[in-house]
């Protein structure tokens, strides 16, 4: 049924929390900037994140050409560090700052209880997996490296690379393009109702909803071909084995595909 999976990322794969408004984060940016001879406190320094971070992507929105814009946000601390210090960071300590700025953030993360199980199963059957995901390639890859999971995918797009997010068209079609994915001949697991399952079903790729822990409300039509409503991973694999099962024309097949 199915030669290309292609899997969003937080709330699919990876269970994340994060806050960027805790204290804790902002008297440690402060520090990290005070640091550098910067002079700023705790929250100022927050309004000037929050601020930049509108500003940037206000100006991509009034080229008219990106609907959901997307930024890289180690140019949002390459304009902080540059304001508060006076200095010009190099692309690779704006990197870094970025980095520690999310490991701050981050409460906890940590993959599905699962999701290797899925990514395997896939990839012993010969599947191509692929990434589609509202994220930065700044900390996200470093994210996936560390939980182990970078080795399955035969192909990554990531927002901040393209200037978009889900559901804009762009990245979807930078997708397809770059991988050359047949629509008809791929499947789209997603936990947004419309980023994701709206964003994929205009491409003609059949979905799979899996409405996680950090799913948003679903505030319109869900039009998917499969659906987990209830968080239940175990589900997820068995839909997806389904599809395997079906696509190998052998739908009395007993063995153990979870590997």
């Amino acid at each position: 049924m199915y030669d290309n999976y292609v899997f969003d990322l937080y709330g699919t794969l990876i269970d994340v929390s994060t806050n960027e408004h805790k204290e804790e984060l902002w008297t440690k940016m402060a520090e990290l900037i005070n640091f550098h001879k910067g002079e700023c406190n705790p929250l100022s320094l927050k309004k000037q994140y929050f601020d930049t971070c509108e500003a940037l992507l206000k100006r991509s929105s009034n080229t008219g050409k990106v609907l959901y814009p997307e930024i890289k946000m180690e140019k949002v601390f390459t304009k902080l560090v540059e304001f508060n210090c006076g200095t010009k960071l190099t692309p690779s300590q704006s990197i870094l700052i970025l980095q520690f700025f999310r490991i701050l953030a981050t409460d906890y993360i940590k993959l599905y209880n699962g999701a290797d199980r899925l990514l395997t199963m896939l990839k012993n059957f010969g599947k191509k997996i692929y990434l589609l995901s509202n994220a930065q390639r700044g900390f996200t890859i470093g994210e996936m490296d560390m939980l182990g999971i970078t080795k399955y995918f035969d192909g990554i797009i990531l927002s901040s690379d393209v200037g978009c997010i889900k559901p804009d068209k762009r990245i979807y079609e930078a997708l397809i393009s770059t991988y050359n994915i047949d629509g008809k001949k791929t499947l789209f697991i997603g936990n947004d109702w419309f980023s994701d399952i709206y964003g994929a079903g205009q491409y003609g790729f059949d979905t799979v909803y899996f409405h996680s822990n950090i799913s948003p409300e679903v505030k319109g039509e869900l039009n998917t071909t499969y659906k987990i409503a209830d968080g239940d991973y175990n589900k997820l694999i068995d839909v997806i084995a389904g599809t395997i099962k079906s696509k190998d024309n052998n739908p009395d097949f007993e063995g153990n595909i979870y590997f």
